[in-house]
């Protein structure tokens, strides 16, 4: 079972904030680098172009 959280509207939306939003980014950048994850961005770009496509 597949759960949308995002529509395509919502997520252009969400993505267009955090375009505008550099103070934003860059927290988010330090916050991921804390948590280490590999892959991360590659699985949130899979994740958007799941929405984008779906």
């Amino acid at each position: 079972m597949t759960i949308r959280l995002f529509t395509r509207e919502k997520l252009g939306q969400l993505l267009s904030e955090l375009y505008h939003s550099r103070g934003r980014l860059l927290t988010m950048a330090q916050e991921a680098r804390a948590l280490a994850k590999p892959k991360a961005t590659e699985q949130v770009a899979e994740l958007c172009l799941g929405v984008a496509y779906a």
